[in-house]
């Protein structure tokens, strides 16, 4: 069954624990990956600000890319937070679930 799904991306290094790329890069680097590659029709992309507290217990507050994806399953979901895990060398990436109804 497909749902509709917030996944937040944020973006310091998980190693570094600072940012390597400007939000503008990174939110390139996401679009490429969201339409080509994803197999997405769309997705809403918003800048908003985090804070993570890392395995470590470093607490950090970070830019973080705010990714809502509409009509997807949650084998795609988890199958987009894993690559995207990868793609920025991230420690986790939050996955909501949202409870809405699409109108168009």
């Amino acid at each position: 069954m497909k749902k509709n799904y917030s996944l937040y991306l944020g973006l310091n290094d998980k190693d570094s624990k600072k940012q390597l790329l400007t939000v503008a890069e990174s939110e390139s680097i996401l679009n490429d990956y969201l339409l080509n590659r994803a197999g997405v029709y769309g997705a809403t992309v918003e800048n908003v600000k985090g804070v993570y507290t890392h395995e470590n217990g470093d607490v950090v507050v970070e830019n973080t890319l705010k990714i809502t994806l509409c009509y997807i399953s949650k084998k795609q979901v988890l199958k987009i937070a894993s690559d995207l895990k990868e793609l920025f060398n991230q420690e986790s990436i939050m996955i909501q679930k949202l409870s809405s109804v699409l109108f168009f």
